[in-house]
């Protein structure tokens, strides 16, 4: 693992944003675009989608009309690879959002799951070494390190290997799932997708068990699968232990939140009958070591197949991995990463033969 040094291009960019008012412009009308405006004036924002002639008091443009000296920062953080093209494209000096958060000297807000990853990183290398050196293949590796670097260098070169393909996650050839016989367990059920492309997947699967804790989300899963009888649906939230917590409901991205719109019940996978369990996947918003901790008699005695998000906290990555081979030490590990951003990094848990 290790750090590029700090792109002076990039730092240049920021300078003049800086330096030069008459010539501010964002890409993208995102809250991290407003952030910057309640920060230091700007004199418009470039989005080719947004609807309104101004987001937040600042004038709306399209791309095409973009003045060729402006100086652009981009804040769309779910794919800045591709704004990063299209700016490249339209000939307009920009950097990201990332990068001006860390060079800017501004008081900005950090970017979604990305506070405190470097001090964790900083803090446990040791650990992070440890799972690095578990990894079961070179794309694992390098996924790992690509994370790491661009978390401690804010370099979006890091992240040029991934693309947008989250179609294909949790779902990865490596898991040698059978068409007939997997027993799945949703944990993070959403709007039910993911069990549908395991049911795509497994036609003849002997059952499967979706958790989704916000009522909303639920009530679609219910109509997804009102005639699925081998689908068994739980509107709870999976933890450590039988308690009820304070929930903020925002569709997929809803979590546990000590200020959050209203109770839901937690329970731990291991009270629920679920033997001869072949494959749990988690995602579930930074919730994902308790559960497993409410898992470990499950995974302790089937063994299950597991795909894990890892990037909701920044300790996950080692984290994760070591309470997992603490319940299990057969286990092989492998990495992947599903977007151009920071999210959706998942990790599998395969059980050697």
């Amino acid at each position: 693992m290790h750090c590029k040094p700090t792109d002076s291009d990039s730092l240049a960019v920021v300078r003049d944003f800086i330096d030069r008012p008459q010539h501010r412009y964002l890409f993208g009308a995102t809250p991290y675009a407003g952030g910057i405006i309640k920060s230091i004036p700007v004199k418009g924002v470039i989005d080719d989608f947004f609807e309104q002639p101004s987001f937040h008091g600042v004038p709306v443009i399209r791309t095409s009309d973009a003045p060729k000296d402006a100086v652009v920062v981009f804040t769309n953080l779910g794919r800045p690879l591709t704004a990063k093209s299209t700016l490249q494209g339209a000939q307009l000096t920009a950097c990201d959002y990332f990068f001006f958060h860390n060079h800017s000297g501004l008081e900005l807000p950090e970017a979604r799951f990305w506070s405190g990853f470097g001090d964790d990183v900083r803090e446990n290398l040791l650990e992070l070494e440890k799972v690095r050196g578990k990894l079961a293949d070179s794309i694992s590796v390098d996924t790992f390190d690509r994370i790491l670097n661009f978390r401690l260098s804010a370099d979006l070169d890091c992240l040029s290997v991934f693309t947008e393909r989250q179609e294909y996650q949790y779902f990865e050839n490596f898991l040698q799932l059978k068409s007939i016989g997997e027993v799945f367990c949703d944990a993070g059920g959403f709007d039910g997708r993911t069990t549908q492309d395991f049911i795509a997947r497994c036609p003849g699967f002997k059952s499967a068990h979706v958790f989704e804790p916000d009522p909303q989300n639920f009530l679609n899963i219910q109509k997804k699968f009102v005639n699925e009888k081998k689908v068994q649906l739980y509107s709870c939230g999976l933890g450590s232990e039988k308690t009820n917590v304070r929930f903020s409901s925002s569709g997929s991205t809803s979590s546990f939140s000590s200020d959050g719109d209203f109770e839901v019940q937690l329970e731990k996978l291991d009270s629920f009958p679920m033997d001869n369990l072949t494959f749990l996947k988690m995602d579930i918003e930074g919730a994902e070591l308790l559960a497993l901790k409410g898992a470990s008699q499950t995974i302790a005695r089937c063994k299950p197949r597991m795909a894990i998000c890892v990037y909701h906290n920044p300790s996950d990555l080692w984290r994760i991995p070591q309470k997992v081979l603490t319940i299990f030490d057969g286990y092989s590990i492998y990495l992947r990463h599903y977007t151009e951003g920071v999210t959706e990094t998942v990790m599998f848990f395969i059980p050697q033969k």
